[in-house]
């Protein structure tokens, strides 16, 4: 997403023109220009640059040390009051996002999240080359915990620890939340960035990866996190699919393995039904250790000849006993309550399966090979694989 296509998505969140500027006063990238424009925008863009008396006012506020956002009075100039927006790279000014305010309706707390969102993904297109950050925290976004760069992950992680912003070990927890990759990625980094201002448990947004928000926060504070990103999913109306989890471990010097195992946990939990849309990686491993497996259909038959014969030639029912006698340990009134038949039901099924199957219940490798394949079989069937 480069500086233009922000500038737009903002305009269109807003409703109102949005221009970025360099530290020079001249426009980096401007959205196309509503009813409110004055005199003093229209002669910035045509000149491509500020006028000369409306700049050196401006140079007399300092807005070159501007940390956070000043409303500016410019009818002096033919101008409406102005919302200046600083956008920085700790110490380092690398431009000003503008808002025409004066006469308009107010902002509101939402507008506010996207225009923070905004100014935090102007930040990224404006830093000179990917991965190139200052030495001070930026924004307390922390967004470089997921840099690309695995030096400056460490770091990050090393500086955030040492700022108490995070705990290294299990206390710390990474949630990813899957969406279903319709909102525009300024209306997601917004929900981030409102999910993070306004609750009460400590959540931090971290970014992006593969369609999930990533937010840290403390195991302590799991159920609190996940009911204020579920009210925050229904307040923005941006659906959420599933949430997966992930504890950091004490000894990994960065998020990166927890992020993955979130991200991972949450497809699982996106793909199988029986999770409820939640899934701590902790909870899944026996899915997880299938979710490694690679393959496609005709793979099903190498690793259970059982199986791919239930998958191919019996029905749900047969396929839901079978799944469920095994899940239950083969303990026939286990098996029984879950499926709420009586035992010579159950009897009388497991008698009528097929040979492949019947074999394989009398075998204890071929029993669990069945089951795990039919288990396979599940889930790449809810994350589209089959």
């Amino acid at each position: 997403m480069n500086l233009q296509d922000i500038v737009d998505e903002l305009a269109r969140s807003l409703r109102r023109s949005v221009v970025v500027n360099d530290t020079d006063y001249r426009p980096l990238a401007v959205s196309a220009q509503g009813d409110e424009i004055d005199s003093l925008r229209m002669e910035s863009l045509l000149r491509r640059e500020t006028p000369v008396e409306a700049r050196r006012y401006l140079e007399t506020l300092r807005l070159d040390t501007l940390q956070q956002p000043i409303t500016i009075d410019l009818d002096a100039f033919g101008g409406r009051q102005r919302l200046a927006v600083p956008i920085r790279d700790g110490e380092r000014l690398l431009g000003v996002l503008w808002l025409i305010v004066g006469g308009l309706p107010a902002l509101s707390g939402t507008d506010l999240a996207s225009v923070n969102a905004a100014v935090e993904l102007a930040r990224r297109a404006l830093l000179p080359e990917p991965g190139t950050h200052s030495r001070e925290r930026s924004d307390g976004s922390l967004m470089r915990l997921l840099d690309a760069d695995p030096v400056v992950r460490r770091q990050a992680f090393a500086e955030a620890v040492g700022r108490r912003l995070i705990a290294r070990g299990p206390q710390t927890v990474v949630r990813a939340v899957l969406h279903d990759g319709e909102a525009a990625p300024l209306e997601r980094a917004a929900f981030g960035r409102r999910v993070t201002a306004s609750h009460a448990p400590v959540i931090r947004y971290l970014g992006e990866s593969e369609h999930c928000l990533l937010f840290i926060g403390r195991a302590a504070d799991g159920e609190a996190i996940d009911a204020a990103l579920r009210s925050e999913s229904v307040r923005r109306l941006l659906p959420v699919r599933a949430i997966g989890s992930a504890a950091h471990a004490h000894d990994d010097d960065d998020l990166t393995v927890a992020v993955a195992r979130a991200v991972a946990a949450a497809r699982l939990a996106a793909g199988l039904p029986e999770l409820g849309g939640r899934a701590d990686v902790a909870d899944v491993g026996g899915w997880m250790l299938l979710d490694a497996v690679e393959g496609d259909r005709s793979s099903l038959a190498v690793f259970s000849p059982a199986a791919a014969e239930l998958l191919e030639h019996g029905d749900e029912v047969q396929r839901h006993t079978i799944e469920t006698y095994l899940d239950a340990g083969g303990h026939a009134q286990l098996a029984c309550d879950r499926l709420h038949i009586h035992r010579t039901t159950l009897y009388y099924r497991l008698d009528n399966m097929p040979a492949s199957v019947r074999r394989a219940l009398d075998d204890g490798l071929l029993r669990s090979a069945l089951h795990l394949t039919l288990k396979l079989a599940r889930l790449w069937e809810g994350t589209g694989r089959l």
